[in-house]
């Protein structure tokens, strides 16, 4: 079974960034894309799309058959 844990000691420290950071970074992409597809695009609209472009990404996503969040 996949596991994030097994990733925890996988970073390395960078300069400009954190093991933890980046971590982390993977976590809210697994999280992210075990979601269903309206979760996805709602979580989307609220954490990524300006107030003003809501209506417009709500129409394209409408047809959108899948979201994917990589790192």
């Amino acid at each position: 079974m996949y596991s994030l844990y097994g990733k925890l000691f996988k970073y390395r420290e960078r300069e400009q960034r954190s093991p933890l950071e980046d971590y982390l970074t993977e976590c809210l992409a697994d999280l992210f894309n075990r979601l269903d597809l309206t979760a996805q695009a709602s979580f989307t609209s609220r954490i990524f799309i300006p107030m003003s472009l809501q209506g417009w990404f709500e129409e394209r996503s409408a047809s959108t058959k899948s979201f994917r969040m990589e790192t």
